[in-house]
């Protein structure tokens, strides 16, 4: 599908189909087709794939999430639903009680404004601690390998003294065994 037919799908513009998909944290998720630009590209072409990444994209922006938050989810392997579930308008409104002013919250921001954050950082803190395990488990690897280089630097070491020892021995002066001859011949 092209950049257009894309972007009517996620309910975004053209333009911003083409701006993701040149994105630095996104472009590295998408087939080469998506990303072709310049006066000799050809047009973009999206797959279906680039789809499902580009409806994530458009699903965490449209929240409020950085690209950097997006990529970190793409690099886990998540993707958006493709195609994306059909916006259905909001039911008639009924008379509700009012929603809180923002001065109810003591912060400026309505509850809607506090929940949604709320879970903005929710899955920020879910992300680190997934980054953290992972980190975890690369130190531990690296400590059974400092631990394994060190067995082996302290063999070398003990061969090392072996070898050294056996060469002073090859290397030191070994008394004459016609010593006493000699000695002899000189007191005649």
């Amino acid at each position: 599908m092209n950049s257009k037919q894309l972007a009517e799908a996620l309910r975004v513009s053209d333009e911003t189909i083409r701006q993701w998909s040149d994105n630095d944290h996104i472009s590295r998720f998408l087939s080469r087709t998506a990303k072709q630009r310049g006066s000799g590209a050809r047009r973009r072409r999206y797959t279906e794939d680039d789809a499902r990444v580009l409806s994530l994209v458009a699903s965490m922006r449209s929240d409020g999430w950085t690209f950097e938050d997006i990529e970190t989810r793409l690099s886990s392997g998540e993707v958006g639903q493709w195609p994306p579930r059909p916006r259905q308008d909001p039911p008639p409104r009924q008379e509700a009680a009012p929603e809180p002013e923002p001065e109810e919250t003591g912060t400026g921001l309505s509850v809607r404004q506090m929940t949604a954050l709320i879970g903005q950082q929710q899955g920020t803190i879910e992300t680190l601690q997934e980054e953290r395990d992972y980190l975890r488990g690369k130190l531990d690897e690296s400590e059974e390998a400092r631990r394994e280089a060190l067995e082996r630097a302290s063999r070398a070491e003990g061969q090392l003294d072996i070898l050294k020892s056996l060469r002073e021995e090859q290397s030191a002066p070994q008394p004459a065994q016609d010593a006493p001859a000699v000695v002899e011949d000189m007191e005649r």
